[in-house]
């Protein structure tokens, strides 16, 4: 009696389907707050040219990239597998996911590129006045 019930309580609903997303620690939906407050120092490592505050926006966005890729791949397999095929979701799914990794490999190409500018000394502040 206890195993029925206990076999009960862990299926799902019939006619009821799983996500990635619901099942996954990593969810994606988790990740924009460490984002939002890494994003608030980067501006603030911008507008300050303090190289200190852009390398954990760099190292979280490559580790939010790989765990979205994890996530979006484990989600279309699961998808394929209750399916049997890729679906129309799934091509959408991976088209936006690919043009965001575009858009964050060029984000990270500028803030690294701009780091490398502060390391090696270089300012984009204005130059102080000199009264004589």
């Amino acid at each position: 009696m206890a195993a029925a019930s206990k076999r009960a309580a862990s299926t799902p609903p019939s006619g009821c389907v799983l996500r990635c997303a619901d099942r996954l620690p990593g969810n994606p939906v988790h990740t924009p707050p460490p984002l939002i407050v890494l994003s608030c120092f980067l501006i603030v490592g911008i507008s300050q040219e303090r190289a200190g505050l852009l390398s954990p926006w760099v190292v979280a966005s490559i580790a939010f990239m790989a765990l979205e890729a994890v996530c979006c791949v484990y989600s279309n397999v699961l998808r394929d597998h209750i399916n049997k095929r890729f679906d129309t979701i799934c091509k959408v799914e991976m088209s936006f996911f690919t043009a965001r990794v575009f858009i964050n490999i060029l984000a990270l190409w500028g803030v690294l590129k701009f780091y490398r500018n502060l390391r090696a000394g270089f300012t984009y502040k204005d130059p102080e006045a000199i009264e004589l």
